[in-house]
């Protein structure tokens, strides 16, 4: 299907809305394909393609009553009764004070610019995708580099996808937008053997455009190491001491701290930064950003889920508490205007520190990096933190041996106080963030 068909409907269904008598309408509609190739001991395992996998998604308000609704299913009658249903259950629900739909002065532009002004972010890879027999090919020698890695003895299999999506984004107030995005994933898991022990580890990667996939080199060797990382990994005695955060897990803390500005937690008073806005969180060397106007990225975007202008937003400046996070909704709730943050964060960065990774190491006598986290987040009320944890004992900088069956707690208050960053910054999904260091964690162990 073609967006100018996803258009087709997103009009029906808001003429059918209005129809039925909804006084405010938001409605979506998204199409996708997916192709995906898998191999395992330099066989195909798997070929497996989604061809214009559709969705609409319809919120509608009766005076300030809402509902919402989602369906796969684009048949007419269907369509009707869907329209029929979720209006009748908005009549029915219970006021919200703080149900809007954005009016003209706080959307990214007008409609008909937005193709326009939408093409800098470069969401759409442009250049022809590889074709079924590359992405094999790919798929292949990936697997080989890995099964190089010195002590990897057996591969899990490895991958590469590539996808593109549209949508169709429309409002009563007269917002129409559509777009399309690319997406490519390489990944790669092996199995590591020493002895009678064995550990597993991959790589997982993707990229709006294929040029920006890491190398099968980079990808293979991650694998290898993350796989061969953990042999001979044991327990360390209960103490408090320095924890050094992995990259791929420092980006868990930087999602937290995101989660704990949002602006409903704010107004409930379910954070543990309800009082702390404008307050010294960080060292003054921190500096927090949340940018949706980055090319290429996955949570670049012009406007929200509300169609609200999106802006660059420094979340964290000079380690101060600078705003909330906030919908309309919840900038209602507080009396301050929505951030443009109803889809959630776009693409948050922690500033670079000066330090390197390995100088970082080195700065304490002993540490526990932490190169996985087993369990769920913090308390977001509290700020509290306990979390299974596994990764490597250093001793001024060097290896000593793998550490699994620990536990890691703190508080993220007092974490932040004297955090230290290196310059290592690496981008998982969408959040971007380097190597941290917490000088006083319980580590529980043996």
């Amino acid at each position: 299907m073609s967006t100018r068909d996803d258009m087709r409907v997103a009009k029906r269904l808001m003429r059918l809305a209005k129809k039925y008598g909804a006084t405010g309408v938001t409605c979506s509609v998204s199409s996708s394909t997916n192709e995906a190739i898998e191999v395992r001991d330099q066989c195909v395992e798997k070929f497996g393609a989604t061809i214009g996998e559709r969705q609409l998604g319809l919120s509608v308000l009766v005076g300030k009553r809402e509902a919402s609704i989602e369906s796969e299913c684009f048949g007419a009658q269907h369509c009707e009764r869907l329209v029929e249903r979720v209006v009748a259950m908005a009549k029915v629900a219970t006021e919200n004070p703080y149900a809007a739909i954005a009016p003209r002065e706080l959307w990214p532009c007008d409609p008909a610019c937005l193709t326009e002004k939408e093409a800098f972010l470069e969401r759409c890879d442009k250049n022809p995708p590889p074709r079924i027999g590359e992405m094999k090919a790919l798929a292949l020698e990936l697997e080989r580099s890995a099964l190089h890695y010195p002590d990897v003895t057996k591969s899990s299999g490895a991958s590469v996808s590539r996808g593109m999506g549209t949508s169709v984004f429309m409002t009563s107030e007269g917002f129409i937008a559509e777009h399309k995005g690319t997406s490519y994933t390489k990944s790669v898991s092996m199995i590591a053997a020493r002895g009678s022990e064995m550990q597993s580890g991959g790589d997982y990667h993707s990229a709006r455009h294929f040029a920006d996939l890491r190398s099968n080199e980079e990808c293979a060797r991650r694998a290898g190491e993350s796989a061969v990382m953990l042999l001979g990994a044991k327990p360390i005695a209960t103490q408090v001491m320095p924890v050094i955060f992995d990259p791929r897990v420092a980006v868990r803390i930087l999602g937290w701290f995101f989660g704990a500005t949002n602006g409903r937690n704010v107004h409930f008073k379910s954070t543990f930064l309800l009082d702390k806005k404008y307050e010294q969180l960080f060292p003054d060397d921190v500096t927090i950003t949340d940018d949706p106007h980055i090319p290429r990225k996955f949570g670049s975007r012009l406007y929200d889920a509300e169609c609200v202008k999106t802006a660059r937003h420094e979340l964290v400046r000079n380690g101060r508490l600078m705003m909330w996070t906030t919908s309309m909704e919840s900038g209602l709730m507080l009396g301050i205007p929505s951030s443009g943050h109803a889809s959630g964060k776009s693409n948050l960065l922690l500033s670079f520190g000066s330090v390197t990774r390995a100088e970082l190491c080195r700065s304490v006598p002993t540490a526990f990096l932490v190169t996985g986290l087993l369990g769920h987040g913090p308390n977001i009320a509290t700020g509290d933190f306990s979390s299974g944890a596994e990764g490597l004992l250093l001793k001024d900088g060097e290896i000593i041996h793998p550490v699994n069956e620990v536990t890691i707690a703190g508080n993220l208050l007092d974490m932040w106080k004297t955090m230290r960053h290196g310059s290592d910054r690496e981008e998982y999904g969408s959040v971007s963030c380097p190597s941290l260091l917490f000088d006083r964690m319980t580590v529980s162990g043996a």
